[in-house]
């Protein structure tokens, strides 16, 4: 198994590059060491992922929501037309207010990722 995880290595070949745009490729006259810079851009990716992790663990049960209230009832739930309207509207209702929701996080969310 590697013991770098892709992530770190990402960290770090972002951090070699930081570098070398300002040192040139062979870093020379380079104060700063690799590792520390490196250490710098993974705090960043892993804040990243995080709030991107969070988002989509949102998103999931977001949909999960919606695809709950839009399964069609079953035939021993309905009685009568006014109930199929009513239902329907409750649904309706539900799946307007979880699409508001995941959209008012999208828009928070947006600034960071």
């Amino acid at each position: 198994m590697d013991e770098n995880p892709p992530s770190r290595k990402t960290a770090t070949e972002t951090a070699e590059k930081i570098l070398a745009a300002i040192y040139g490729d062979d870093l020379l006259g380079c104060p700063v060491n690799l590792e520390t810079i490196s250490a710098i851009v993974q705090e960043g990716i892993s804040a990243e992922t995080k709030s991107f992790k969070m988002l989509n663990e949102a998103l999931i049960g977001a949909l999960r929501q919606i695809q709950s209230v839009s399964t069609p009832p079953s035939k021993e739930e309905i009685e009568s037309v006014d109930e199929v309207v009513n239902l329907l509207s409750e649904r309706a209702d539900a799946i307007n207010h979880v699409t508001t929701k995941i959209l008012e996080a999208w828009e928070k969310a947006k600034p960071q990722i």
